[in-house]
C-alpha cells in the first residue's frame, strides 16, 4: 500500500497541502490552502484525492471504476445546496508540484465544527 505524499506541495499552481486529514479504501483526505481565493486571501479547503495505490493489486477497471465515482460525487454534491453541508468548489487531475503521478481531486469547502450536547 503506497501512500500519495502530497504534504508540503502545490497541487494545479493553486492548492497548497498543508496536511493529510486521514486516508480510507481508495482516497486520502487533506487540507489545504486555496491561493487563488477571489479576495485576494487564501482560504483553508479540504481536498480529497483518489489514490489506487493504497489498495495490494493496481487495477485498471477498478481505477476507472473509481474516477467515474468521483465524478458522480461531484455532481451529486453541486445538486445540494443547504448550510450544514460542504460545497464542491472543484473537481478534476491535478497535478503536483514534485510528484509525477498526477491525482484524481474533488476540492471542498470546509465548515466549522459544532460540538452537540444532548
Amino acid at each position: 500500500m503506497s501512500e500519495l505524499k502530497l504534504q508540503q506541495s502545490r497541487l494545479d499552481g493553486r492548492y497548497d497541502i498543508v496536511e493529510c486529514l486521514g486516508r480510507g479504501s481508495y482516497a486520502e483526505i487533506y487540507v489545504a490552502n486555496d491561493n487563488a481565493a477571489h479576495d485576494g486571501a487564501p482560504r483553508t479547503i479540504v481536498i480529497k484525492a483518489l489514490n489506487i495505490f493504497l489498495q495490494d493489486e493496481p487495477d485498471a477497471e477498478l481505477e476507472h471504476t473509481l474516477v467515474a465515482n468521483f465524478q458522480n460525487e461531484a455532481v451529486a454534491l453541486d445538486r445540494v445546496r443547504h448550510p450544514n453541508v460542504i460545497n464542491r468548489l472543484g473537481h478534476g487531475t491535478q497535478q503536483s508540484t514534485w510528484k509525477a503521478q498526477p491525482s484524481t481531486t474533488l476540492c471542498l469547502s470546509t465548515c466549522q465544527a459544532v460540538t452537540w450536547r444532548l
